[in-house]
């Protein structure tokens, strides 16, 4: 452009969100799930089972797809199997600059919307935090984003599904152990995972005793309200007695005789001619 004022030049620029052309192919995204792949699919658009997934040969892999779906009630134990075998020894493989975590927490046993579909605790997102860590402190110098994604169940307030979930993560974040992710043997794995069973059983079991222990509260509740409700009806009653003149300040002979009766057993002098006697 040239005008008599000045000179000058229109260049257009296209940006894009890669440093060179093939980084696209050089980004793997990953996720473990609930998903139905019955006869009748229930998850719309009916993707993430796992046909999707790049495999070796692919020209993306290590990176590209890999979804990872669990079944409905799959266990904690089993989930916690997929990770170790599947997920991280494929980040590992892929050798990750920076991690970013969509931090979803409706897989919570709790966190009732999922169905079914997540029988997790808050001690396994703790767990699987601290994996990622290692992966992220083995590969690319901690560089780790968190960003919250799901989580509904918040009754309760600081002591809900979600927000016991999100502190157990942070913590681990903020912790930071610095371990770094190393490859294990198959008896290392198999230690781990029969660790993982033998807890997840006895999580079970402790799950057991408490909602047992839940329902006997539940029932001693019910019965104290029965009684405290028969209470009022018996303060009731005397309350109308006593109007009517029918019950005095007065105690009865009967009752004289017991509370003279009490007096006198209880008393030290009673306890100290009982102590003489035996002694003689």
């Amino acid at each position: 452009m040239d005008s008599g004022f000045c000179q000058g030049r229109f260049e257009a620029y296209s940006y894009k969100p890669w440093l060179e052309e093939d980084d696209a192919k050089k980004v793997l995204f990953t996720s473990i799930h609930g998903f139905d792949n019955g006869e009748h699919p229930r998850f719309f658009p009916f993707s993430g089972g796992g046909k999707d997934n790049s495999l070796q040969g692919d020209e993306a892999y290590p990176g590209g797809i890999l979804d990872i779906p669990i079944s409905h009630m799959t266990s904690a134990t089993h989930w916690r199997k997929l990770v170790r075998t599947i997920l991280l020894p494929r980040l590992a493989e892929f050798e990750p600059d920076i991690i970013f975590i969509s931090a979803g927490f409706d897989g919570h046993e709790t966190d009732y919307l999922n169905e079914g579909y997540g029988q997790l605790t808050e001690f396994d997102f703790s767990w699987i935090t601290e994996e990622l860590l290692k992966i992220a402190n083995k590969f690319c110098e901690g560089r780790l984003v968190s960003i919250l994604e799901g989580g509904y169940n918040t009754r309760g307030g600081a002591a809900s599904p979600l927000a016991m979930s999100v502190a157990c993560h942070l913590k681990e974040l903020m912790l930071n152990r610095g371990h770094k992710y190393a490859n294990v043997s198959q008896d290392e794995l198999d230690r781990e995972l029969a660790k993982d069973n033998f807890c997840g059983k006895r999580k079970r079991t402790l799950k057991r005793e408490k909602d047992l222990e839940r329902r006997k509260r539940r029932k001693i509740e019910e019965e104290l309200e029965l009684e405290s409700g028969e209470s009022d009806n018996d303060d009731k009653m005397l309350y109308e007695n006593f109007k009517k003149g029918l019950l005095s300040d007065k105690p009865s002979e009967n009752e004289s005789n017991e509370a003279n009766a009490s007096q006198t057993y209880s008393s030290p002098q009673f306890c100290d001619d009982v102590l003489a006697t035996q002694k003689q």
